[in-house]
């Protein structure tokens, strides 16, 4: 473990930060506040179409059923803060809990079944991080491939049925209770509260921020970037290990199908927190209101009875106006994107055919 800390501390310690001194790298002012309103607008509106909104047991079932995703959401969050995207963590998940699956089978302790997931998403992570930060591959197309290519292999191994045999620890991540408080619930807030320490409070989490930035002028205060990037894929790869536990808790199985399709709504989870999808802003509160966003609302919808086709359409077109908001308050790519193109176009101007070349004199 020694070895480990030393090699973070040498490959991630520039000697100076690039965030800092006003940059804001926090998120978007007023983001959470707006968050706050719309879940006390919904909330009311919920509760005024059913009053079994508020009742103990459906708020209990409901986030219990919506733990899974938001714990995704908050790996996908330490990705897309470095500027990259992972698609693949919904197949990464499904191939944990095939991995913890086959050892609830064998009989293995509930401790080395917690190791193994979080090894296999580990790793997975490691391998889709490796390819994006020491080969240079786009993340979408990388984590598409891997989107396919881990379910894939979570069908080849575990099979169309799946596994069902799992020790009771193990069930209780996803379906027991301490008190009146979910376990599901509980391990939410606990990874979250972990991960917005990393981001805020250590060299590695305001790394990820700075990388997120400027990848190219990071590098230059001597941060490994390729390293970097690597990590926050392991990252996220672990926490979709710690999901797929959860999962296989509250559903009783896991298989090469585990939380298939749901990538959307852990993408807009993030992008309804306010995390700046170009990278290098965002925080978890943000992210922990948004995922208690859309539960209210995905609630209020199933309490309509709405069809799980409109309920998608829903939830595609509060990403869309997410990212909209987004792009509006914090000023936008585009806006960053023109001043690249204008400050190419001065030299060109600056030229022997238009004015002083750029050496100067005559």
């Amino acid at each position: 473990m020694s070895a480990v800390l030393a090699t973070l501390r040498r490959r991630l310690s520039p000697a100076r930060f690039l965030i800092g001194n006003g940059m804001p790298y926090h998120g978007r002012r007023g983001w959470n506040l707006a968050l706050v309103l719309l879940i006390v607008a919904t909330g009311a509106w919920a509760t005024a179409e059913s009053p079994d909104f508020l009742t103990f047991h459906y708020l209990f079932d409901a986030v219990e059923g919506a733990a899974v995703s938001a714990l995704l959401a908050l790996g996908l969050t330490v990705v897309v803060i470095i500027g990259e995207i992972d698609i693949s963590l919904t197949s990464n998940l499904a191939l944990c809990t095939v991995a913890a699956g086959m050892l609830g089978q064998a009989g293995a302790p509930a401790a080395l079944i917690v190791i193994a997931s979080l090894l296999v998403g580990g790793a997975l992570g490691f391998i889709n991080g490796a390819l994006v930060g020491y080969l240079g591959l786009p993340s979408l197309a990388v984590t598409l491939g891997a989107l396919g290519a881990y379910q894939a292999l979570a069908f080849i191994i575990g099979g169309h049925a799946g596994f069902t045999a799992f020790p009771p620890a193990i069930s209780a991540l996803g379906f027991g209770a301490v008190g009146a408080v979910p376990v599901s619930l509980i391990v939410f807030l606990a990874v979250a509260a972990a991960v917005s320490v990393v981001l805020n409070l250590t060299t590695i989490g305001r790394t990820f921020y700075a990388i997120g930035r400027n990848p190219e002028a990071t590098r230059r205060t001597g941060i490994s970037v390729p390293f970097g990037r690597t990590i926050a894929f392991v990252v996220a790869g672990l926490v979709a290990g710690l999901a797929a536990l959860v999962f296989v808790g509250f559903y009783g199985s896991g298989g090469g199908d585990s939380a298939a399709g749901t990538i959307l709504t852990v993408v807009t989870i993030v992008a309804l927190g306010g995390v700046d999808i170009y990278g290098g802003s965002g925080q978890i509160s943000g992210v922990v209101l948004a995922a208690l966003l859309l539960l209210t609302i995905q609630s209020g919808m199933a309490l309509l009875n709405l069809s799980t086709t409109v309920q998608t359409i829903v939830i595609g077109a509060l990403l869309v106006l997410s990212l909209a908001a987004s792009e509006i308050m914090g000023g936008g790519a585009w806006r960053r994107g023109l001043a690249r193109s204008l400050a190419r176009l001065r030299p060109a101007s600056g030229g022997p055919e238009g004015g002083a070349s750029p050496g100067g004199g005559e």
